[in-house]
């Protein structure tokens, strides 16, 4: 490997593990559990408001198993990347 290819596989392995890092980042803003225990709270029905949370807490851990997968991915290849 040239010089120029290891800097290449370095810089796009930077670039890979920034995106990660962001898409981490936006899921631990976006699972803010507080936020949607003050938005069902003017839910006069009790079995709506647990309705609701157990619907936004299904939601957050179903895209959040999504994101983790895909960064696992991306993370394997990025190592993989680097390792040819």
């Amino acid at each position: 490997m040239t010089k120029n290819q290891l800097q290449d596989t370095i810089y796009s392995a930077k670039l890979d593990l920034e995106h990660e890092i962001k898409q981490l980042q936006r899921r631990i803003t976006f699972n803010d559990i507080e936020r949607i225990n003050t938005s069902v709270e003017d839910e006069i029905d009790p079995g709506t408001q647990m309705a609701r949370r157990c619907g936004s807490f299904e939601a957050m851990v179903t895209m959040a198993n999504m994101d983790m997968q895909m960064c696992i991915s991306n993370l394997e290849k990025t190592l993989k990347k680097i390792n040819n």
